[in-house]
């Protein structure tokens, strides 16, 4: 099985000049955990959740409002870690596991295609084992899921 089996796309991303802010309404609004960072259609840089929530300071740093206006590639992981989407499911664990990562993003000729998160490796063992995996189809979206 490819990543590009299991991989979420469309991806959101935000540019490397977006804030914090703007990249924690971003999260909240399409309740995720992880965007790339572009410049110029390019994936520079990977802030998570995590990252904007602790980013190393000491105290309700969250709080503060000169923080949320702060550039996000302030506090972006760089370099990325990336696959093609032609890339093996056991690959893309071994590298996520190996590197401690929880996410990587997907390339195609240097253009983000899509996102692979733990828990969508984790949801692909859960459907499997519910025996709603069907190969080459992906998951099987429920009507309420859209």
């Amino acid at each position: 099985m490819k990543v590009r089996d299991v991989m979420r796309s469309p991806v959101r991303s935000i540019e490397r000049s977006a804030t914090i802010g703007d990249a924690l309404q971003k999260m909240r609004n399409h309740s995720i955990r992880h965007l790339p960072v572009l410049d110029d259609d390019h994936v520079v840089g990977i802030v998570s959740l995590r990252d904007l929530s602790n980013p190393g300071l000491p105290g309700r740093w969250h709080q503060t409002p000169w923080l949320s206006g702060t550039p996000v590639e302030w506090v972006m992981k760089a370099p990325v870690i990336t696959l093609p989407a032609n890339a093996s499911l056991s690959r893309a664990a071994s590298v996520m596991r190996s590197e401690r990562i929880n996410c990587i993003p997907v390339l195609e000729a240097d253009r983000l295609i899509g996102i692979l998160t733990s828990s969508d490796l984790l949801q692909l063992i859960e459907d499997r084992e519910n025996e709603s995996w069907r190969p080459g189809l992906g998951r099987v979206v429920s009507a309420v899921e859209g």
